[in-house]
């Protein structure tokens, strides 16, 4: 996200493709980034959202990676936490990490790589059912601030 900041400070764009910098495992865009956006009328685009896979296929998968690496101890106990908050309402990990990455103002698509017709049908079923509200605040509990102002 400083990176793209420090561009976006220095010269004009209309796009900007951020990567993995506002999902349920970092938020590191929101502060500054997004606000510059709206304010210089820059959309958004913001691909993954899953964070290299931890967030579509969870902590334990020995395949999954966070930011193209393996994932901390921690890291999968964050995504551990996330997932059983994500089941109380009866979301999955993956529809949840979708539906948060789309939720700033500043967004307007999400680009999701796909390996087959199955992950694009899975990723519109979940984008067409929006979790339950609550979701949302009980992630905060967590520490993974919901973008103010939006639900």
């Amino acid at each position: 996200a400083a990176t793209h900041l420090a561009l976006l400070r220095k010269t004009e764009l209309d796009v900007l493709m951020g990567a993995g910098r506002f999902t349920l495992l970092d938020q590191s865009a929101a502060a500054e980034l997004f606000p510059l956006c709206l304010s210089r009328g820059v959309a958004v685009e913001l691909a993954s959202p899953f964070n290299s896979g931890i967030l579509a296929t969870g902590p334990d998968d020995p395949a999954t990676r966070f930011d193209y690496q393996r994932p901390t101890e921690q890291t999968q106990t964050k995504v551990r936490a996330i997932q059983t908050i994500c089941a109380s309402h009866d979301v999955t990990l993956k529809r949840a990490a979708l539906h948060y990455s789309a939720l700033p103002q500043a967004v307007t698509r999400l680009v999701l790589g796909l390996i087959s017709a199955e992950g694009l049908r899975s990723n519109l079923d979940d984008l067409a059912a929006p979790p339950p509200s609550a979701l949302w605040s009980d992630l905060a509990e967590l520490g993974i601030p919901t973008p103010i102002g939006e639900t």
